[in-house]
């Protein structure tokens, strides 16, 4: 009977200095980065992603020789070569985010403003990269 009037002071005694806390919940996890209503992805998997980077397309792709050409030229898609210039130009585009994406370890990069990003929170800006990776010759 005294171990057992033991037990319940210790159990009593251990409640009121916090060593059981069965009404405490663990906090929440801060809110996470989360991709907006019709985001364009260009790499990864936009249901599952933990490193994410944003990337100016636009800026990218003035960077890219066969859509200078299209400019240049001011070809539109009614014109054959616009066509072929333009595939060309978006095979080098995605191939060069694949391979800055790579080298950063990011697991998706989508448009500039494609994010959710709560207070606390960014998503690193790929496209200085990205152009990186067209300029260099490695999106050949």
């Amino acid at each position: 009977m005294r171990y057992l009037a033991l037990c319940w002071l210790g159990l009593a005694l251990a409640g009121l200095c916090g060593v059981i806390r069965a009404n405490d919940e663990p906090p929440p996890p801060p809110p996470a980065v989360s991709l907006t209503e019709g985001a364009r992805v260009y790499y990864g998997d936009r249901k599952s992603f933990k490193a994410p980077a944003q990337v100016d397309a636009a800026a990218v792709f003035g960077h890219i020789k066969e859509y200078r050409e299209i400019r240049e030229r001011k070809l539109t898609s009614k014109d054959p070569e616009y066509w072929l210039l333009i595939e060309k130009a978006n095979r080098r585009f995605y191939r060069a985010v694949k391979k800055a994406a790579k080298a950063a370890a990011w697991d998706l990069v989508a448009e500039k403003g494609s994010f959710h990003v709560p207070e606390g929170s960014s998503v690193p800006d790929g496209t200085q990269d990205v152009i990186d990776a067209v300029d260099n010759g490695d999106s050949k």
